[in-house]
């Protein structure tokens, strides 16, 4: 076969790629070969089949190709040092890590096949919780940081912040206990932009302790705004800047210039010095800042309070409305008959002259009466000349009636005095007049004829007594040519009697109702004398007797309405829960909070409690917004199926692998293949392709270690398999 071997050496001499193992390294030294059978020999033990180890053993021929310390027959990768098997049911591969690759040390460590972060016993590829802090490793933002799981509470702190023992076996998430709230504002320091303001978790435009507050609303907020009340006044200078409504008084009237302002806090200015406020006295002053705002020549009340000024006439410090001797001329008020003038204070000694007519000091503090300088007295009467009428009459120190040097005489003592009374003798006449002096000029009824001249004495509207007679005027103010005194009508030239209507009306009646118009409110209505409700010419008929005339009845026919309202006539607008909807078109008339039955039927609210579309009665997971029924995994757990096989992640041990839910023997993402149907899958199996081996044992995968002579040698290697004592042919 040309293969290099002769004949006699070459267990197959006509097969050029079979023809011995010189280096029994279980390859054949032919089995790579050169060129068959060509004139090349093919026998190179050095080059007679694969080793992946290169251990100096070809595949073919050994039992572990890839020196991972696993035979190639449970090895699920036999020619991969980095794969082998999962003996532990970790999810990792207990080659994972290994320790010299294809060398010769075993590189299978289940006690080292992976990184464990929670050092819990299970690889973090296998592990539903890789850092051991209760969130599993899906729904954990960083699964391998026990520090870190997720802010379930929306409090911006992490649950897992404070924790309780890291990688230990307590859960670390506790959104109760996820990091101090300084500030209580239900937001955790370390998440809080502001742990000191508990109004605030974000420092804002404003800064920390410092409401975001935007008074005008102008969008601009207060602390950053020139002007927090928009009233046209900076800050700086206003004296109120959160009030549009007090901006400062610019023009000194005592009112505020944005007292009646525009719009208050609108973009508008209100600050108005010419429009903030009436003023009512004209004094300059606005009423709301004018403490006298009825008092033109005041502002403030004062000592004398408005309405009375406050004047100091003598200029002692003391207004007049205190003082008790306003012009200092020594007499009080109470007694001085010009209170404000010194010069004026009265006449103590009965001199006719003032006792201040010479007075002092005017205004001064000393006294200006004195009695005994009051002024000259000519004639000698005791009156002085300065208050004496007729200086120069001893006898009057006034003119009187006559004039000086002439007496008062009064002869009939009728109060004129006889230089002026013709009759002087009559104490009832100073002039003759009609009936001359001595006769009375009684004028008993005053109408200017007196009695002596007078036939109707007693009768001031006539002097004769006429047709009517004394007492009675001639009058005949209608011309009708009756006098007053027999005329019942006598300023209605048609009537001289009162009738129906009265004078000055006359008794018509046009719709012939037996009932004068002028008492007729409906004079051409015969069916009626009153309007009624309904008015002339309509009848107040009341078909439903209801109180209600039909005219202004839109029920005529129903005595319990008057107007259909919602329900229309003959149906109540009752409304049995008070709801404002009326039970007729109210489908839940019983429910006060709802008008409509809904999802959830009357009497029962369609609330929603998680926004989630479905309300609470139609959802079985009312708190969880994204189910509206538990499913597999519980309300709050999503149904997540990572890898599509129809099992959720919560209930799939392999969430990972599509084909299995379980690890089984070969764990996750492995495939439980049992080739031979012996029971044990390929993975643990062996010898996978012989159903009753699990092991190679002595004889190899597909030959059994049968010991038919019982020696504890296998036949396989036992040239006297059936001797007991020999393994061996031996000479014998």
């Amino acid at each position: 076969d040309n293969d290099g071997v002769a004949d006699g050496a070459d267990p197959a001499p006509l097969d050029p790629d079979v023809c011995g193992d010189t280096d029994t390294d279980t390859c054949d030294d032919c089995a790579v070969g050169t060129d068959d059978f060509g004139v090349l020999p093919d026998n190179d033990p050095n080059n007679d089949g694969t080793d992946t180890d290169g251990d100096g053993t070809c595949d073919a021929g050994e039992a572990d190709s890839d020196n991972d310390g696993v035979v190639d027959g449970a090895d699920i990768d036999p020619l991969n040092p980095d794969l082998c098997e999962d003996t532990d049911l970790d999810g990792c591969d207990d080659c994972a890590v290994g320790t010299d690759d294809f060398g010769p040390l075993p590189d299978n460590d289940p006690a080292n096949d992976g990184t464990d972060t929670d050092g819990d016993g299970a690889c973090d590829a296998g592990d539903a919780d890789d850092d051991n802090d209760g969130v599993a490793d899906g729904a954990d933002p960083s699964s391998l940081d026990p520090d870190v799981c997720g802010d379930s509470d929306a409090d911006t702190c992490d649950d897992c912040a404070v924790g309780t023992d890291d990688f230990g076996v307590l859960a670390d998430n506790d959104p109760a206990n996820d990091g101090a709230d300084s500030d209580a504002d239900g937001a955790c320091d370390l998440g809080d932009g502001c742990p000191a303001d508990p109004d605030k978790d974000d420092p804002g435009v404003c800064g920390c302790g410092n409401a975001e507050t935007d008074t005008d609303g102008d969008g601009s907020e207060d602390c950053v705004d020139a002007d927090d009340d928009n009233d046209g006044v900076a800050d700086g200078a206003d004296p109120s800047t959160l009030d549009p409504d007090l901006c400062g008084d610019a023009d000194s009237d005592l009112c505020d210039d944005c007292s009646i302002g525009t719009d208050d806090l609108g973009p508008l200015a209100d600050n108005d010095p010419a429009n903030d406020g009436a003023d009512g006295d004209g004094d300059g002053v606005c009423d709301l800042g004018d403490g006298c705002p009825a008092d033109p020549g005041k502002d403030a009340p004062g000592v004398c309070g408005c309405g009375t000024a406050d004047t100091d006439t003598d200029g002692d410090g003391s207004a007049d409305c205190v003082d008790a001797d306003d012009d200092n001329d020594g007499v009080a008020d109470g007694a001085d008959p010009s209170t404000l003038d010194p010069d004026l204070c009265g006449d103590a000694d009965g001199d006719l002259c003032d006792d201040c007519t010479n007075g002092t000091d005017d205004f001064g503090p000393l006294p200006d009466n004195d009695t005994a300088n009051d002024g000259v007295d000519g004639d000698g009467d005791g009156v002085c000349d300065l208050g004496d009428g007729c200086p120069t009459d001893p006898d009057k120190d006034d003119p009187g009636t006559c004039g000086c040097g002439v007496a008062e005489t009064d002869t009939d003592s009728d109060g004129t005095p006889d230089c002026n009374d013709v009759c002087s003798t009559d104490p009832n006449k100073i002039l003759p007049g009609d009936c001359g002096c001595g006769i009375d000029e009684t004028d008993t009824d005053s109408d200017g004829t007196p009695d002596c001249i007078d036939d109707c004495p007693d009768d001031p509207g006539k002097t004769d007594p006429g047709v009517c007679g004394c007492g009675s005027a001639d009058d005949d103010t209608d011309s009708d040519g009756t006098p007053d005194c027999s005329d019942n009508c006598p300023a209605d030239p048609n009537k001289i009697e009162v009738g129906v209507c009265g004078c000055g009306v006359a008794d018509t009646d046009t719709d012939t109702d037996g009932t004068p118009d002028c008492a007729d409110v409906c004079p051409n209505d015969p069916g009626k004398t009153n309007p009624g409700v309904c008015g002339c010419g309509t009848a107040d008929t009341d078909t439903d007797s209801d109180g209600t005339p039909d005219c202004v009845d839109d029920c005529v026919n129903d005595g319990a309405k008057t107007d259909p309202g919602i329900c229309g006539c003959g149906v109540a607008d009752t409304d049995t829960d008070g709801d404002g909807t009326p039970d007729c078109v109210d489908n839940c008339p019983a429910d006060p909070g709802k008008t409509n039955p809904g999802v959830c039927g009357c009497g029962n609210a369609d609330t929603d409690t998680d926004a989630d579309g479905t309300p609470d009665c139609s959802d079985s997971c009312p708190g969880d917004p994204l189910k509206t029924d538990p499913g597999v995994c519980g309300c709050g757990t999503a149904e997540t199926d990572t890898d599509s096989d129809g099992t959720a992640d919560c209930a799939d041990v392999c969430p990972a692998d599509p084909n299995k839910t379980e690890p089984g023997v070969c764990g996750c993402g492995a495939l439980e293949t049992d080739s031979d149907g012996d029971g044990t899958p390929d993975c643990a199996d062996a010898c996978p392709a012989d159903p009753n081996k699990t092991e190679p044992d002595v004889c190899g995968c597909g030959t059994s270690d049968t010991d038919s002579d019982a020696d504890g040698t296998p036949d396989c290697v036992d040239a006297c398999p059936a001797d007991p004592n020999k393994t061996e042919l031996g000479v014998c």
